[in-house]
């Protein structure tokens, strides 16, 4: 018996296409999946191509260049993990817990976002596992070949996946899962968010500085009485992209594409101070480079009146550790 598909294919198909996968999809009881599975002797009598589906590519929010190219199949026993034939195989010995299968074509068997999770987390580093959660939980999706962000509905949120792991109860790699989850965010809406949210959000014993409270991508509400100092007169609302909602305080990521709107983002940011909000803003090189990192967390625990601690040596460590995982040339391309 084989279940398709293993967690790097997962996150490859829940990444890549989105919400879209699961709307044309549809649940399947473990019951069901374990009849069907049983009846194909080999997953490689499953014309997988016919049925619409590829073996993903190398690149943003896919496989290792050394996997691309390969199916990722689930197997019942640790004999079979091993490469043939195009196909990686992965061991998963414990129960099978509700949601986490659909059926996305005759005989085709794709894990959940919540799977995924469940099963990365006996995979992946405990920093790791919390840049996979949130970027699960993001609003956007990246170009495996342009690397552009797309904006996107969310393919799965931090209470579907506490939902998910309340019903996988006992199996191996829950415990992880849910200290993980308990610092992932919905919301992102690019990398480089998700990266400024851990380096500050995080426990300083994996690197982070431990602030409480931060949101990403938070609604400002423009009320009647705003109408003399909002930046546009048809604006509604304004995002932050990471703050703490209930201090006004906050940061702003800037991209490149932030180059072509100099003026418009001044305005906003006019704005959001006349406000009351108090809002740093940041380039790639001030979260890749340690010492500017360093002093951005600096000004925002300022901001937020808390003081900046003198950091242990374990806990210098891990912020070189955390900075690696982010930025380093090994980092995960999510």
């Amino acid at each position: 018996m084989r279940f398709y598909s293993g967690f790097a294919e997962s996150f490859y198909y829940a990444y890549r296409y989105g919400p879209s996968l699961y709307e044309r999809a549809r649940p399947v009881k473990v019951e069901a999946l374990c009849d069907a599975v049983s009846r194909v002797r080999d997953v490689r009598s499953t014309r997988l191509a016919e049925a619409g589906v590829f073996a993903p590519l190398a690149g943003p929010g896919c496989l290792e260049p050394s996997e691309a190219g390969c199916h990722h199949v689930l197997v019942p026993r640790t004999s079979n993990r091993r490469k043939t034939g195009g196909l990686v195989r992965h061991c998963w010995d414990s129960p099978i817990p509700p949601g986490s299968f659909v059926l996305s074509g005759p005989g085709i068997y794709v894990s959940t976002p919540e799977f995924t999770f469940l099963q990365l987390a006996r995979e992946l580093d405990m920093v790791s596992l919390v840049l996979v959660g949130c970027a699960l939980c993001a609003s956007y999706t990246l170009d495996p070949k342009t690397e552009k962000v797309r904006g996107r509905e969310p393919i799965t949120s931090v209470e579907r996946l506490s939902c998910f792991l309340k019903g996988a109860s006992g199996i191996h790699g829950v415990a992880r899962a849910r200290r993980a989850l308990r610092q992932v965010a919905d919301g992102a809406e690019s990398p480089q968010e998700i990266n400024m949210f851990l380096m500050m959000s995080l426990p300083p014993a994996l690197g982070g500085r431990g602030i409480d409270g931060l949101k990403l991508n938070y609604v400002i509400d423009v009320k009647d009485t705003d109408a003399g100092i909002v930046d546009r007169a048809d604006r509604r609302f304004a995002r932050i992209d990471m703050g703490v909602p209930d201090q006004n305080a906050g940061a702003e990521y800037l991209g490149k594409h932030h180059e072509r709107q100099v003026d418009a983002d001044r305005n906003r940011l006019n704005f959001l101070l006349a406000k009351g909000e108090r809002v740093l803003q940041a380039k790639y090189a001030d979260l890749s480079d340690p010492v500017k990192a360093n002093r951005l967390a600096n000004q925002l625990e300022r901001i937020l009146g808390r003081g900046s601690d003198e950091p242990t040596p374990s806990e210098m460590l891990a912020r070189e550790k955390l900075s690696n995982t982010l930025f380093g040339a090994g980092r995960m391309q999510i």
